[in-house]
């Protein structure tokens, strides 16, 4: 027989969820605590690294940007400042260490070679050394080390101090872990080793050097990318100064195998075509010369109508094409 319940016995509790299971509300409550802590240090961290790259992103553009300021600052005393203002501490990344100090070194050689006494120019050149063996110091990638032994390499070319230029270029076991910066660091690394031998008064083998250098690339040119001497070099770029190397330094006419072999390279680069026309020229090519010049003027008509009024011979080369 079924047992009648009294009304005590079927009474409901009413006490909240919490006060009737607090075991389980306090685990549920601090697990819910706990996971809302996380997260919201995460987006606080996500939020702070965020921040700290738009920072340094914002510093490395204004790095580079430095090549415009030096342009027009004669004694490198407004680089400097920048440099100490913004760029002096250690916790930035070490590539813009490396290179906020290879600027530094950059300012000082202006300032060496604007220096009226012996001993301002002696105190830059111990600041340009300074700063370039501190950035030796730091544990840069391949790319930015090879940059930094091609800038310390030129910096004592400067100075006529072939030797010394020559115990700090680059290795060629290094090129190989250069990745897309190889190519114009190669010809970068060719053009100081043209430079050391006219130094060395050897100038018809530096200007033979320079044209085999040219000859030597491999056609179609690409856009790889090395950051020397605060800027950006492009293998084509590179190019140009060989060429004009050969060009200046030994005989014009031959050097037309390196324009010829530079235009055939970079076909589609409207500096190398100008350079090209230009280089011909001299070298007493002008048919070849007249040639570039067209290739210019089909790449970029406008730019290439700026270059004739500042440059007669461009000028002659349309006249010719006009009469044509």
């Amino acid at each position: 027989m079924f047992k009648v319940m009294t009304d005590d016995a079927t009474s409901v509790d009413t006490r909240p969820w919490r006060k009737r299971h607090p075991v389980i509300s306090r685990t549920l409550l601090y697990g819910l605590g706990l996971g809302l802590a996380a997260l919201l240090f995460v987006l606080f961290t996500e939020r702070k690294a965020d921040d700290e790259a738009t920072r340094i992103e914002a510093l490395q553009k204004e790095l580079d940007g430095l090549s415009l300021v030096l342009a027009t600052d004669p004694t490198g005393d407004v680089v400097l400042a920048k440099l100490d203002e913004k760029f002096s501490g250690d916790d930035l990344p070490v590539i813009t260490q490396g290179r906020s100090l290879r600027w530094r070194a950059m300012a000082w050689r202006r300032k060496a070679n604007t220096a009226s006494t012996d001993a301002e120019k002696q105190r830059a050149v111990q600041e340009v050394e300074k700063a370039l063996e501190a950035c030796a110091a730091l544990q840069l990638e391949p790319a930015e080390r090879f940059a930094l032994q091609l800038e310390w390499a030129e910096a004592r070319l400067e100075r006529r101090d072939v030797t010394r230029a020559r115990q700090v270029l680059p290795d060629s076991g290094d090129l190989i872990h250069l990745g897309s910066a190889m190519l114009p660091s190669v010809l970068l690394l060719s053009l100081l080793e043209v430079q050391a031998k006219r130094l060395e008064g050897q100038a018809a083998d530096a200007a033979v050097l320079a044209v085999k250098t040219v000859q030597a690339i491999e056609p179609p040119l690409g856009q790889q990318i090395a950051y020397v001497g605060g800027r950006d070099w492009t293998a084509a770029q590179v190019g140009i100064e060989l060429a004009s190397f050969a060009t200046q330094v030994g005989d014009p006419a031959l050097a037309g195998p390196a324009w010829k072999r530079l235009r055939a390279a970079a076909a589609y680069d409207f500096e190398v075509q100008v350079a090209a026309a230009r280089g011909l020229l001299r070298a007493g090519d002008r048919a070849n010369a007249r040639s570039a010049w067209r290739s210019a003027k089909a790449l970029n008509a406008d730019l290439a109508a700026a270059e004739a009024r500042r440059d007669a011979g461009l000028a002659a080369l349309d006249a010719e094409d006009g009469d044509r």
